[in-house]
């Protein structure tokens, strides 16, 4: 089957993001969801993935447990949430320091 992207996430998959879909694939494989074929076209697809879209289109139509251990794949939304409160923790540090340092004159 001919790869195709998938335009709605353009954003490049990361190794960490293909072991994750490959991780999917190997728990679909050995609780019967994927024959022995279908498992190896998908697992090449998704190690020859280079966006997260194309790795969303392999592993979409398999069950995923509530409690799964495998994260979302990282997108830039989520980066920047995560860096927004690095500055908002920063900032706060600071301050804290300005404040002693201002008591103690």
């Amino acid at each position: 089957m001919a790869r195709r992207q998938i335009r709605s996430h353009p954003v490049r998959a990361r190794d960490t993001d293909r072991a994750r879909a490959v991780a999917l694939l190997d728990a679909a494989h050995a609780h019967g969801e994927l024959d022995g074929d279908e498992y190896r076209e998908r697992t090449a697809r998704a190690h020859g993935a280079e966006t997260v879209g194309e790795l969303g289109s392999v592993v979409a139509d398999l069950q995923r447990a509530p409690s799964a251990a495998v994260d979302r794949p990282v997108t830039p939304g989520r980066v920047l949430h995560g860096v927004a409160w690095l500055v908002a923790a920063l900032a706060l540090a600071v301050g804290v320091v300005a404040l002693v340092a201002v008591l103690a004159l």
